[in-house]
């Protein structure tokens, strides 16, 4: 018996004894963003537009409790434009008043994008990328009067559409775009300590050569004041309608 036992726990050294077969966990591995100099899909024809142009949006807005019941929840309708001047390495957008607010330098791996309406906060996206590939990765916290916190931001291609209609137009060629948002705010707030916390995800939709041509963003926003909480969630849907 006892020469039984030996020969057993030996075996489990080196294979396992009979009777536990389960195959070795996996680790799951943290998500990591690749700057390379190859991919399918090359982005910078993507995000932005190859040249000159004006796009026309349309936004629907829609809130609702944390029970996510959007459908008899709309609340408004906006229209609005963004143009962009294209060079060979730097794209500017601009806003509906004329505004600069975003700055994109076209590098060999990457590209650099410059929120200059966000205190030129930058972001490393990925250029060359396949589906599946990550393009951001991003962390950054916030201090301002009274508050503290920190932002998450993750995006992925979630997968490529050969043809897409969005408001009766049809666009070949599109790249869908998922993004993971987690943000957490607390601060003080005449005495009283409160802690803001959003989830959601940002989808959206590039067509090759044209830039944005719908998104989706459905974020749930928790409010904290005093061991109290209370959850909103918002969901806008934005649709290209024009090029000009």
């Amino acid at each position: 018996m006892k020469r039984l036992i030996f020969i057993c726990v030996t075996l489990l050294l080196v294979i396992g004894c009979e009777g536990d077969k389960s195959p070795p966990r996996e680790t799951a591995q943290e998500p990591e963003v690749i700057f390379a100099t190859t991919g399918k899909y090359d982005l910078s024809k993507y995000l932005f537009p190859s040249e000159e142009q004006i796009s026309n949006y349309r936004d629907k807005v829609y809130s609702s409790g944390e029970d996510h019941k959007y459908a008899s929840h709309e609340d408004n309708e906006t229209f609005y434009s963004e143009s962009y001047q294209v060079d060979e390495s730097q794209i500017d957008k601009y806003d509906n008043d004329g505004r600069l607010i975003v700055r994109y330098a076209v590098q060999q791996d990457r590209l650099k994008s410059t929120l200059v309406d966000d205190n030129n906060r930058t972001l490393k996206i990925a250029r060359y990328v396949d589906v599946s590939s990550y393009i951001i990765l991003n962390s950054h916290t916030v201090q301002e009067q009274g508050r503290e916190g920190n932002k998450k931001l993750s995006c992925k291609v979630a997968e490529y559409i050969e043809n897409k209609t969005v408001t009766s137009n049809t666009y070949n060629n599109v790249l869908k775009i998922t993004c993971q948002i987690d943000n957490l705010t607390s601060g003080d707030f005449n005495g009283n300590n409160f802690m803001t916390k959003e989830l959601g995800t940002h989808i959206l939709f590039y067509a090759k050569e044209k830039g944005m041509i719908k998104s989706i963003e459905d974020i749930c926003s928790t409010d904290t004041l005093n061991s109290l909480s209370t959850t909103k969630c918002k969901k806008t849907v934005t649709e290209i309608t024009t090029i000009n």
